[in-house]
């Protein structure tokens, strides 16, 4: 079972009970800094298109920190590109910051590395 609980302006994302993934996001002059720690599983890959898509439909920019980010399915990897071109077709900026050893190696084995914009 999946819960989601805000807590002091982070959004945790649990399952069974277990903490698996948490958001915080900071809006500023029309962009979204998102910061994502924890694991992005497949169970909880469609909570973070829903967050990002949100934000696609109000914001100029998305950046997404993956720096705390200790695995991604290929689930989250599905979602990320849904949100990618919702963004290209709303001409929306769509950066993933720093990820995490681990992200960068399944971005680079899955070739989303020449699919996304990633920085750091």
């Amino acid at each position: 079972m999946i819960r989601r609980v805000m807590n002091n302006n982070v959004l945790e994302i649990y399952e069974d009970e277990a903490l698996v993934m948490s958001l915080s996001e900071t809006i500023k002059d029309g962009g979204m800094s998102v910061h994502i720690s924890g694991a992005i599983k497949s169970t909880v890959a469609h909570e973070l298109e829903d967050e990002l898509m949100a934000a696609v439909s109000f914001c100029r920019a998305i950046s997404v920190n993956m720096s705390q980010v200790t695995f991604i399915s290929g689930n989250a990897l599905r979602s990320l590109l849904t949100v990618q071109r919702v963004a290209d077709e709303s001409d929306i900026s769509l950066v993933i910051e720093s990820p995490s050893d681990e992200v960068l190696a399944v971005f680079d084995e899955s070739g989303f590395s020449d699919l996304l914009e990633i920085r750091g």
